[in-house]
This record gives C-alpha cells, structure tokens and sequence, in this order.
C-alpha cells in the first residue's frame, strides 16, 4: 500500500523518531567525537599560548570556525540519503508509510539541527574549557569583540544563509551520491566552478579581445581589468576597468540569497519522489 501522500505532521514526527532512534548511537559517537576535538582544540591552544600573552580575543578563531561549520554542513547534508547505497535499505525507506515530503522534511531538519545546534553547542562548550583554562592556568583575559565576529555587511543572517546555502546544495547533491557523497560532490561541484570560470575567461576574451590586460584578467569573475587604445601592455596598472552593473549584481545577490536555495531544496525534493516512483 502506497504512503498517503498528503503531509501529516505526527506522521512526519514519527518518522523523525525513527531515524533518531535508528541512528542514535552514530549521532551520539559523532557529537561525542566533535565535542572532543574542540576540547582538545582549546587544550592545544592553551599548551601553545603566548607565555607573553595576557589577552586572548575569541574572535581570532571566526575564520576556522566558519570553516569548519560549513564542512560539517557539508557532512551532514551529504549523508542525508545514504539509506539508497544498499538495495535492502533502499526498499525499507521507500516502502515507509510516509509521504515523500515528510521524508524529505525529516533529514532536512535533522542535517540542520545536526549543523546548526549540535555543532554550535559543542563549539561552544569547547570555548567555555579553554577560556577556563587560559583564565586559570595561564592567566590570560579572554574578550569578546562582537565587531569582529560580525564585521560589516555580515550579520548572524549572513552566516545562516551560508549555512543554508551549503546545506541545500549538497542536500541536492546526496540525492545524485549515496555512497562517498561527500568527497564526491566536493569534486562535482570543482568541477563546474572550472567550468564556469574557463567560460567567463572565454566569454571576457571574446568581448575584450586586443583591450585586455591579460587574457585572465577577468579573474575571478566580477572585473575585467582593460588597457587603453595605445596604452603600453607592460604596464601593470589597470587604466580602466569594466565591472558588473549595480543593478545586475544586486540581482545576483537576491537571488543567491533567497531563490537558490529553496531551489536546491526543491530540486531534491522532486528526486526523492521520482526515485521512490522508479
């Protein structure tokens, strides 16, 4: 018997307790292994301090910090469907009495709580034990410079579209990898952004040919650096530049922030439910 295909939020919730109570002892191990490492970051970053050092600013760690949330974004979205690797387990998740977006809305939700709170919280206990250690042991202030951790145009909004964004490109990419989706949706996504970028080169080339600075002047993406009629090729400074219209890069900007990623979402989505219709 086919699962009703309108949305049920009990049903949708007892889908989503399965999944937890299927794989808690992976979540479990992993979010052990995470709040571990960043212990064992601040343990390092204590041993190693500065003697010299009487203050520590926390916001020294952002750009580590958004590098690796991002990852375990990554990780996390990528994993979403690895019940399709195996035929048997393929089956059972198919055959579950439950809609396609109700499956769909559950590892969403869970790859989201996994990246956004779990992470969050054990970076946060992870800060707490080296603050404690360097405040104690070392003798160290710790400050926090929100300026820095939201420098100008970036906002608490900015990160989250970051996240969301990295979550629903590789959530789309899961529903294409269900074995090694991370690695190889990393090398997918390399792929097309070369692709994309010899296009711009050639596309540059083609528009500006014999005005051209350097035939990747163009690089990366937003300003072709030009020369003027005449001007000397051996010059390195730019004489003139062409650059994206305002209007077009604000449009870019909109879109890449609210339409690209109910998209992406979207686009995984209708695979799911056309795999389970296979």
């Amino acid at each position: 018997m086919q699962p009703n295909n309108v949305f049920s939020l009990r049903r949708m919730g007892l889908y989503l307790r399965k999944e937890i109570i299927d794989q808690y002892k992976v979540f479990l191990l992993g979010t052990a292994a995470i709040l571990a490492a960043c212990c064992l970051f601040g343990l390092i970053a204590v041993i190693t301090m500065n003697p010299y050092k009487t203050s520590f600013e926390l916001a020294d760690i952002l750009p580590l910090y958004l590098t690796l949330l991002l990852a375990f974004t990554a990780l996390m979205a990528s994993r979403s469907f690895n019940q399709l690797s195996k035929p048997e387990r393929s089956i059972d998740f198919f055959l579950l009495p439950a809609s396609h977006l109700e499956k769909f809305l559950t590892q969403l939700i869970i790859s989201l709580t996994a990246a956004i709170v779990v992470f969050n919280l054990c970076v946060y206990i992870g800060v707490q034990f080296f603050s404690y250690l360097a405040t104690h042991y070392k003798h160290a202030e710790i400050t926090t410079d929100m300026d820095r951790f939201f420098p100008r145009p970036f906002t608490i909004g900015s990160y989250l579209l970051m996240v969301l964004g990295m979550n629903s490109l590789y959530l789309f990419g899961a529903t294409f990898f269900h074995k090694f989706a991370l690695p190889k949706i990393f090398f997918v996504l390399i792929l097309i952004q070369t692709g994309i970028w010899v296009i711009n080169l050639g596309f540059t080339n083609i528009l500006f040919v014999g005005h051209l600075q350097s035939w990747n002047a163009s690089v990366p993406f937003v300003v072709a650096g030009l020369i003027e009629p005449g001007a000397s090729t051996a010059n390195t400074h730019l004489s003139t530049g062409y650059f994206v219209p305002e209007w077009l890069g604000t449009s870019f900007i909109f879109i890449g922030k609210y339409l690209l990623i109910p998209a992406f979402w979207t686009m995984a989505y209708f695979r799911i439910a056309d795999k389970e219709i296979q």
